[in-house]
């Protein structure tokens, strides 16, 4: 066997071990790799995990936060209906229509409260969290709208009051006039005092005018905008009617007065002829 040959078969020798050795290599990489997805399926699993405990954490104090929201609506409407049902100057309908809208966003906010419950999505509930000053607009529009027509009954029941102590001092200023005394002046502001009275009146209705149909926009810009003017308007309408009902009184006031001194004034006019006389 020459030299060539044996390199040839030395080379063969070479080349065969390194094919076998080559071989084996792509197994043991397969052996490796299917270990590693294993640790970082593992890996995967907590990070899920913990981002899943972080998003339970968040819907559970978001739970918590609409549950507080809810109910200091609610409470707010059962104040309110109690009011409402006291109200004495008002018309039924408009206490019907008042007691209505309460009642009904009391129970649209009940559905809503029992829907959060139910949510286990983040992305839902955020959106359902939302809708709670969105949707349903207790302090922006029901109570404002409630608390109106409350202070125009007040301001109806003061004017009704004012217009029977009118009456009294009519039938006073009369009677002066009967002995004498000089009631021109009395008479105006006695008329002054029932026009002041008339135009509380009239102002305290327009309030509730303005408010009495009112609806929650549900996110209509063009219904809440105007829904924000109606209420602006009332409010100026209750304004003028306190300004008219403090005009009213001092009138009443200054006619008591003036009729005081007009009777202490006669009284001693009386006693002086009476004296004179003697």
């Amino acid at each position: 066997m020459n030299t060539i040959t044996l390199k040839l078969k030395a080379a063969a020798m070479v080349m065969g071990a390194t094919l076998a050795f080559g071989a084996a290599l792509p197994a043991f990489a397969i052996e490796v790799n299917r270990g590693a997805p294993t640790v970082a399926a593992k890996a995967s699993t907590t990070v899920k995990a913990k981002t899943s405990d972080k998003a339970l954490a968040r819907i559970e104090k978001g739970k918590e936060r609409a549950k507080e929201e809810i109910a200091r609506r609610i409470a707010a409407l059962g104040a309110l209906a109690e009011k409402v049902q006291a109200m004495a100057r008002v018309s039924d309908d408009m206490k019907a229509s008042i007691s209505g809208t309460v009642q009904s966003q009391i129970t649209m906010l009940l559905s809503l409260q029992a829907k959060i419950e139910a949510d286990t999505d983040l992305d839902t509930l955020k959106a359902d969290i939302k809708s709670i000053t969105e949707s349903y607009r207790i302090f922006m529009l029901v109570l404002p709208q409630g608390r109106i027509a409350t202070a125009a009954d007040s301001l109806q029941i003061t004017a009704a009051s004012l217009t029977t102590l009118a009456g009294k001092l009519e039938t006073r200023i009369a009677e002066a006039q009967a002995k004498g005394g000089d009631t021109a002046a009395l008479s105006a502001s006695l008329a002054d005092m029932k026009t002041k009275i008339d135009s509380a009146k009239a102002s305290a209705e327009a309030a509730i005018a303005l408010t009495a149909t009112l609806k929650p926009d549900n996110g209509d810009k063009a219904i809440a905008d105007a829904n924000k003017k109606a209420l602006k308007d009332a409010q100026a309408k209750l304004k003028a009617a306190r300004e008219d009902i403090k005009s009213a009184r001092k009138m009443a006031g200054d006619i008591a007065k003036a009729l005081k001194e007009m009777r202490v004034s006669a009284s001693a006019a009386a006693t002086t002829t009476a004296t004179t006389t003697q």
